[in-house]
């Protein structure tokens, strides 16, 4: 079943649309300063679905050039 996409996603809810990608190494990228820009709501993280998107297909494509090259 395919899920409609959300404008924001909440940072537990990630590994449902992007498998591979866990909310530790989302909160790790925050705690460097990298990854996509999160937006705090009291306790919870969010992040706009474009943002991680277009932050994960980056990284997505940068290990397939690894990949090539080995």
């Amino acid at each position: 079943m395919d899920h409609p996409t959300p404008i924001y996603i909440a940072r537990k809810e990630v590994h449902k649309y992007f498998p591979g990608l866990s909310s530790k190494t989302l909160a790790n990228q925050n705690s460097q300063g990298k990854g996509p820009t999160p937006i705090k709501r009291g306790r919870l993280v969010f992040y706009r679905f474009d943002e991680l998107k277009d932050s994960f297909e980056r990284k997505q494509g940068k290990a397939g050039r690894l990949i090539t090259k080995l």
